[in-house]
């Protein structure tokens, strides 16, 4: 941390900041315990390795900040604006992100352990290998959204609206809601991950064609007073079958482009490692 990092967190910590303008600040490892940010434009800010805990980020836009391993237990992050924000490794247990959005944020890795994210927003956001462990995620959206090898054991995601995730190696309750889509238009359901997984045992030959007619049957039965027919059922079960093919494969690994500095080192090493 350098000095005038140390200034500026001092006076974070003063609350005489409010009329500083502090978007792109470098606050990497600074201590900002219990810090008010409330409604303030951190666009661009970095947090790296900064200690928080109990800091106040509430309404506060933070697109593109950087939170990397930064240390926020019980942090408020009530509405707050974390789009396209990188909080790799950050601790945020016990944090309150309701109605926050994690748009397009980087969540590797990071805990947050019966933190508050309801009605929060996860599209696009990539959370692998994260810990949403005992978290209340209800009536949260989450579109497209990379939970590969997460962790979300107790999590309570009741009404929340899940379409197309990736769980590879995840870890979730098997009555967590998965909403599928087929068709285009109004035709979607929520289906369980345990439908999920009896859809998948059909797929793979564990059950005879008369008795996958049979499980059809059952299954309109099961869902008429929802309105369902026979042919959606059917039509479910291809949706399911795609859906489940896209969740539990691992997204392709994009190979890194080569840069400026790649071709200056050939250059000078006439291209020989």
């Amino acid at each position: 941390m350098n000095t005038r990092s140390h200034a500026l967190a001092a006076l974070i910590k003063r609350g005489e900041h409010t009329n500083i303008d502090l978007r792109g600040a470098n606050l990497a490892g600074t201590d900002l315990q219990g810090a008010n940010f409330t409604r303030m434009n951190l666009q661009g800010a970095d947090f790296t390795d900064a200690a928080m805990p109990g800091a106040n980020f509430s309404e506060a836009d933070c697109h593109k900040a950087i939170f990397t391993r930064a240390f926020m237990p019980r942090a408020n992050l009530h509405l707050t604006c974390f789009m396209e924000a990188d909080l790799t490794e950050a601790f945020l247990r016990d944090a309150n992100a309701d109605w926050a959005n994690f748009a397009s944020a980087k969540l590797h890795a990071t805990v947050l352990h019966y933190a508050n994210i309801r009605y929060a927003q996860l599209h696009f956001a990539d959370c692998r290998g994260a810990s949403f462990a005992e978290a209340k995620m209800r009536y949260s959206t989450i579109t497209k959204t990379n939970f590969e090898k997460a962790d979300l054991t107790g999590v309570d995601l009741t009404a929340a609206e899940i379409r197309e995730p990736r769980l590879a190696g995840a870890t979730l309750p098997a009555d967590t809601q998965i909403m599928v889509v087929w068709g285009g238009g109004p035709n979607h359901r929520q289906v369980t991950i345990s439908l999920v997984r009896e859809v998948m045992r059909i797929r793979a030959g564990c059950i005879e064609a008369p008795d996958l007619e049979s499980y059809i049957q059952k299954f309109e039965q099961e869902r008429s007073s929802e309105g369902w027919t026979r042919r959606q059922a059917k039509a479910c079960i291809d949706a399911v079958t795609a859906a489940v093919e896209l969740m539990t494969t691992e997204a392709p690994t994009v190979p890194p482009q080569p840069t400026e500095m790649d071709g200056l080192a050939d250059e000078t090493t006439g291209g020989h490692g």
